[in-house]
């Protein structure tokens, strides 16, 4: 069963693993696009109400869809009774994605749902470092610290919250931007290595 930080960010996931298909000029404005986004969290932190709106809407409703996924491919499988339980709960979540996106929700649900991402998140990975399922065990543990202390600042001082979301969101916007033009680069420089060798070989016959 996924938890709710992975059905949280399924949408930037899923953007994830298509980006890196892509040209390299495109994934280079994606990335700078990510950086953009980033800065303007930094200068507007409001902004980030928004984005949890878009991520949370969005990740419920495709996790619910893969739910209902799971259960149509279990029902082929002839497991009566394992198919109505994701049923169900791919409805939940689809409807709870459909209220996060369509309805406005007061900024205070919108921090406490983003505590809770955090939550979930912090201690996942904290239970997979104390129980050395991490490959990275340092790394996840730092995560796993900022996730909880985030999370803490969003749950006791929702006030405040907005600001501290603002900051996380637009640093991982910033991250992710960088990344995604590494990427680009890599992907341009593979392109001119190709280009050399097919213009040789097309001489050659």
């Amino acid at each position: 069963m996924s938890s709710i930080h992975q059905r949280f960010w399924t949408l930037p996931g899923l953007l994830g693993k298509h980006v890196a298909r892509l040209p390299w000029w495109v994934v280079f404005l994606v990335g700078l696009a990510s950086l953009a986004g980033g800065v303007w969290l930094f200068l507007h932190p409001l902004g980030a109400l928004t984005r949890i709106e878009i991520y949370a809407g969005a990740g419920f409703v495709l996790s619910g869809l893969g739910d209902l996924a799971d259960a149509a491919q279990e029902a082929r499988a002839g497991k009566a009774r394992r198919r109505l339980w994701p049923f169900l709960l791919g409805l939940v979540w689809i409807a709870a994605g459909l209220v996060v996106l369509l309805i406005p929700l007061p900024s205070a649900v919108l921090v406490y749902l983003a505590a809770l991402t955090f939550i979930s998140s912090g201690a996942t990975r904290l239970v997979e470092v104390l129980r050395n399922h991490s490959d990275a065990p340092w790394q996840d543990l730092l995560r796993s610290i900022l996730d909880l202390v985030l999370a803490a600042f969003c749950a006791v001082l929702p006030g405040t919250g907005t600001t501290v979301l603002a900051f996380a969101f637009g640093l991982r916007s910033v991250l992710v931007g960088l990344k995604i033009a590494v990427l680009s680069v890599t992907k341009l420089r593979r392109a001119q290595a190709a280009a050399p060798a097919s213009s040789s070989s097309r001489e050659a016959s």
